[in-house]
This record gives C-alpha cells, structure tokens and sequence, in this order.
C-alpha cells in the first residue's frame, strides 16, 4: 500500500539480498574454518545461544518455558502465536522482546547486588569508590547480557543508553540527564543512520525522554514527599511512581505505535500496572539467578520459579486481551502527523518555562491527523489479486477477498482504520444467472463476468475484466483500471488509465475521488521515490510482497 513498510529498505541496510524458504531436508555441512576473529566470536555466541536455549527448553515446558528462554536468550520462535497475541493486544509485548526494560533491571540488579556485597566490609566501603566498582560490574553484566541474548538492534540501542548512565556513575557525573539521551541517540546514529525510521528507536526514545522530563520536573516533589514519609506513605509513593512511569512511557511511545502499526493497546497502562511487580521482582531477578547458576548447572532451581511466575504473566496478558474493545485501531496517518507529534513533544520535554505547554497543540494536531486527511477510496494491489473500493456509508468498504487474509491484505485493512467489510459481488456466470452477487450491498459496486463498474461520489470506475469491456469503458467511465490487459489505446473519457503494465511497474496504486479535485492516484513507486533499493525498471515479481505491502 502506497506509504506503507517498505521491505526492500528494510533489506538493503541489513545487507539482505534476498529472502524465502526451503522444502527439502536441511543437510549439515561439515564446519568450515572462520576467516576472522568477529565472525568466528559470532559463531561461538549464537552456538552458545543455541546450546543454552536448549538446556533451558529441557528443563522448562509449555508457553512458560518459551518465554523463559526468550528473556534469557532472545530466540521468541518457540512462543505459540495466541500467546504472542496476547501480549501484543495487551500492551505487554516489550516484555518479550529483549530491550531497555530488562537492560536496566539486570543492570541495576548487579548495581545493587555488588554493592551490598562489598558494603559488608567497611574496609572496602571506607576506603574504595564501591559504587564506581559496581558500576562497572553492572556495565560488564549488561554487555554480557547483550551478546548472549542475541545483540538485536533494540538490545543494543538500550546498551548504549545503560552504558552512558553507568559510566557517569564512574565519573561522579549525574547518571539519566536529557543530555545522556541526546548523546546516546546521537551515536546510535552515526553507527546506524537508518535506524532513525525504525519504529522502535522512535518508541525507545520517545518513551526515555518523556521519563527523563518527567522526573526531572517531579524529582524535587518526590525528594519532599520521601523525606518525611513513613513506611505505608514510601510504598504508596512506589506505587504512584509506579503508575506515573508506566503512564509517561506509554503515551510517549504509543503515538509512534499509532503511527507505525495502526493499532493501540487501550488498556495497556493497567496490564503493565499490574505485570511490573511479577517483572520487576520476580522474573527478572530470577533471570539473572539463572545465568549465575548456569556454570553449576543448577539453573533449574531458578527457572522453576521463574516459569512459574512466566505463566502468571500469560494469565495476565491473556486476561487483559480478552476485555472488550482491547484494540484500537487508526487509519493511516500522514507524515506530518508524526512530525507535529515529534515536535509538540520536544518542545513539552525540553522546554523548563510555562509556555512547554504549548508543545500540546503539536500532539493534539498529530494525534486527530488520521481523521484530518483523505483515506483511499479505491485500492488495487500490484499483482491485481486484491481490490478495496469504498461503500456510500464512508466507514465500509468493498473487500476482495471477502476476509482480509494475508500480509498486504491485513495491512490495507488495519490502514484503513479496520473498516466494516462488504464482499465483493462475483464475477461468475454461476452467480450471475442466479442473480447472486450481481451488485453489493448498497448497489455503488456492480460486476459481470465482462467485469466491475463502481459508482462513488458521482464519479463511474471501470474494472474491465475482459478486452472487449475495456473498449465500452473508455467512452463512458472516469477511470479504467485493467488488473489482467495493457490498455494499448487511448481513452477518450477516462482521466486516469491504469493497465497490467502500470501494476506491474508502479506496485500498489490507490484512488482519491473528490468533487472539487476530482480523481487523483498513488502508486507505491511514486511513495518510495529513485532510492538504491528500488528496481528502476518497475515493480516487478521479485518485489512484489515488499511493495504492495
């Protein structure tokens, strides 16, 4: 779909030439020498990877087990897909994804757990910088955690932001400042200037800076508030913190969601509410016992509890999952949208004086901008295979095939605001000499077996289906659209002709239909522009699924 992921840029600056599947049998190949020291350290880790999530599977059963290796290992292939569902409609699906949440907790437990060690001799507390030491081993821990689980791209953006704080410890400077965040996406950067359009470097940072802002601007209440509070007042203050991070942190990163994915938890403010204490006090720590026990190769007695308390956490997600309207869904939004997002939150973190609440007309603006501008009213795939032609009622649509299946298909319909569905009429003589089928729903869209016409906005589209349709069409509709023929003549009435040939080279093309500027279209080759990962001469076979997309 026109403005939509594009694989082939996904591909390109991850070096993938090409992607699919085998059917045969996998044959193993005796081992090769390595040609440098990297690639032969790679190997090393993702064979003890495998050997470690094979321990851990061994040991562990059930969706419990799957995830428990996923928090250790990174390798999410063996989680069942209700379950991964789950977590995706509940707003808890960061936490199967290894990033700056458990980053920080296996940081900050090592922080803790090596001080209170080396506290225990007052030589060392007395006379030795003990919080630079722990610094350092925390540091060291979360480098380790980070080869070990996989060294994604979200695990190594968090690392980099642990890495700053932690060193800033070790040399007395302030350890979370805005400027930490400045610096730490400055060098992601330069190391991975694409990452700038992945979603989750816009959603890691967008939630990161709205904390920072926030409990800078809240620190001097909560120091008041702590310092003269009692036990029950110090839990309820945890609590609120809590809640206000959790708050923060999804509104923050939600709207980039919106963007990127069309869809929003709606109640993931109290799944994550009520997952942090199983997360930050269970699983996690848990996590961390069991890589020290691994060595021993007593790890079991840490991964029990931690299934355990795994598959109180699947109870959870699914719970939540399950309560009415848990999804949201948002039409396409436009990239202004996003831009007045970015800026009206900047402008509401980084600014000190009263007018930073000005940054709020920036997120109101991008916020309604999906509901601000026109959605396609017609859309046609590259290969001609599927077809969504809006009803008279705005918010339904003609869909073929009748129940969005597939990647493209899923997508056009969550971007278009998960519309309510007609079937489209048939196309078969069986149908039509029944008279089933004929015409939709509301009679806008009507088909033989010479084709479709359809009706909108005082406008007639011809989707010709055989070539002596397509000669009645061009003297009497708006627009031709032929999915199966060129269209190798002129049409004296149509403004707009799209052929076979024009799918094939352009990708995906959608139609706007609008009485004062009458018909315009888009095609996907227009939205990508000339980039090194577009073919030049067309759209074609190979990139068919990363186009149409």
């Amino acid at each position: 779909m026109p403005g939509a992921f594009d694989f082939a840029r996904y591909a390109w600056f991850r070096q993938i030439g090409a992607v699919g599947y085998a059917i045969s049998t996998a044959e193993v190949m005796p081992a090769e020498e390595t040609r440098n020291w990297r690639e032969a350290a790679m190997l090393s880790l993702s064979a003890l990877r495998q050997d470690w999530t094979r321990r851990i599977a061994a040991q562990t059963e059930g969706s419990g087990g799957a995830i428990a290796a996923a928090l250790m290992t990174g390798v999410r292939g063996p989680i069942p897909d209700h379950v991964d569902a789950a977590f995706r409609d509940s707003g808890l699906a960061h936490i199967l994804s290894i990033s700056g949440l458990h980053l920080t907790l296996v940081a900050g437990l090592l922080f803790f757990l090596v001080r209170a060690l080396l506290a225990l001799s007052p030589h060392l507390a007395l006379q030795y910088p003990i919080k630079k030491w722990a610094a350092l081993a925390a540091l060291l821990g979360a480098i380790a955690y980070t080869l070990v689980s996989g060294a994604a791209l979200p695990t190594l953006r968090a690392l980099v932001m642990i890495a700053l704080a932690l060193l800033a410890v070790m040399l007395d400077r302030r350890a979370i400042t805005l400027r930490a965040v400045a610096w730490a996406a400055l060098l992601l950067l330069v190391l991975w200037p694409d990452s700038l359009l992945d979603p989750g470097f816009q959603m890691s940072f967008a939630a990161v800076t709205a904390l920072v802002a926030t409990f800078e601007h809240l620190a001097p209440k909560m120091t008041r508030w702590r310092s003269d509070a009692g036990p029950v007042q110090i839990a309820l203050l945890w609590l609120g913190g809590v809640m206000a991070a959790s708050f923060v942190a999804g509104l923050g990163s939600s709207l980039f969601a919106a963007y990127h994915f069309n869809r929003v938890a709606d109640y993931a403010l109290i799944a994550n509410l009520l997952a942090a204490p199983l997360v930050d006090f269970i699983i996690m720590p848990l996590t961390v016992l069991a890589f020290l026990l691994m060595p021993l190769g007593l790890e079991a007695l840490a991964l029990t509890p931690m299934v355990w308390a795994v598959d109180a956490l699947i109870a959870l997600a699914i719970w939540v999952a399950g309560w009415p309207d848990a999804v949201g869904t948002v039409p396409a939004m436009p990239l202004w949208g996003l831009a007045a997002i970015a800026t009206g939150g900047l402008w509401l973190c980084l600014w000190q004086q009263g007018w930073r609440w000005l940054g709020m007309t920036g997120l109101i603006v991008g916020t309604a901008s999906p509901w601000l501008i026109a959605q396609p009213d017609l859309l046609v795939s590259g290969d001609g295979r599927l077809l969504a032609a809006r009803a008279i009622e705005a918010d339904r649509y003609y869909f073929l095939p009748p129940t969005p299946r597939g990647f493209a298909a899923e997508t056009w319909h969550e971007r278009l605001g998960a519309p309510q569905l007609y079937p489209w009429p048939s196309l078969s003589r069986a149908a039509q000499r029944t008279g089933e089928g004929r015409s939709g729903a509301d009679g806008s869209l009507r088909c033989d077996p010479a084709g479709c016409s359809w009706r909108y906005r005082g406008f007639l589209v011809a989707l010709p289906q055989q070539p002596k349709a397509i000669t009645e069409d061009c003297r009497h509709a708006d627009a031709v659209i032929s999915t199966r023929m060129a269209v190798r003549y002129r049409c004296p009435s149509a403004r707009i002709v799209i052929d076979r040939n024009d799918l094939w080279r352009g990708g995906a093309h959608a139609l706007y239909l609008d009485a004062t500027r009458g018909i315009r279209s888009l095609s996907v080759a227009q939205t990508r522009g000339r980039r090194p990962w577009v073919n030049p001469k067309g759209h074609g076979e190979g990139q068919r699924d990363g186009a149409a997309n």
